[in-house]
């Protein structure tokens, strides 16, 4: 017994559904998962390299901003501006941390205290600076590895989620595909 014909427009529905959730999905894992895994990486082998040299803090600010609509926590980050010298040439630069976004809330005001205190007292900061690539430098060299909780499973789960969607996408192609040659 030969099953009846799903019609053009109900398949049509089920194709974009499908590659919507994988857009979505795939964006999803990119952006909030394999990204800030990505900057995490680069920050730990970047690391090592890194090499000391004296800081004047010239501007600092302790940046709040709301986090989601369901949360009432506040994400922290701290923003300054600090000048250095390297080799001789003088630079001035504003990455206080790694390219890995965090929002710890005890390490950033404590971060902040401190480079407020050297602002206000004069007093020189320790920068990391890559020797390979003076303009790279930062103040706080630490890794923010708590992001990698959260980074990990939002990469798999969406991740997974698009592949998922993505096949069955490929499936009803297929069928599409068949039902066009068996008429």
């Amino acid at each position: 017994m030969k099953s009846k014909p799903v019609p053009l427009g109900t398949t049509i529905f089920k194709l974009a559904f499908c590659g919507l959730f994988v857009a979505v999905s795939g964006v999803v894992s990119i952006v909030a998962g394999w990204l800030p895994m990505w900057f995490l990486s680069e920050a730990v082998w970047r690391r090592p390299s890194l090499v000391e040299t004296r800081a004047t803090v010239s501007e600092v600010e302790l940046k709040t901003r709301k986090g989601s609509s369901s949360s009432r926590r506040l994400n922290y980050s701290v923003a300054a501006r600090y000048r250095f010298q390297w080799q001789g040439a003088e630079y001035i630069s504003t990455q206080v941390t790694p390219n890995v976004k965090s929002s710890a809330e005890q390490h950033n005001t404590d971060l902040f205290r401190a480079l407020k205190s050297a602002r206000e007292s004069g007093s020189a900061v320790t920068a990391w600076v890559d020797p390979q690539d003076p303009t790279y430098a930062v103040l706080d060299k630490s890794v923010p590895w708590q992001v990698l909780l959260v980074a990990l499973p939002v990469a798999i789960i969406f991740g997974g989620v698009a592949a998922l969607f993505g096949y069955l996408f490929v499936l009803m192609l297929r069928g599409l595909r068949s039902d066009s040659r068996s008429r």
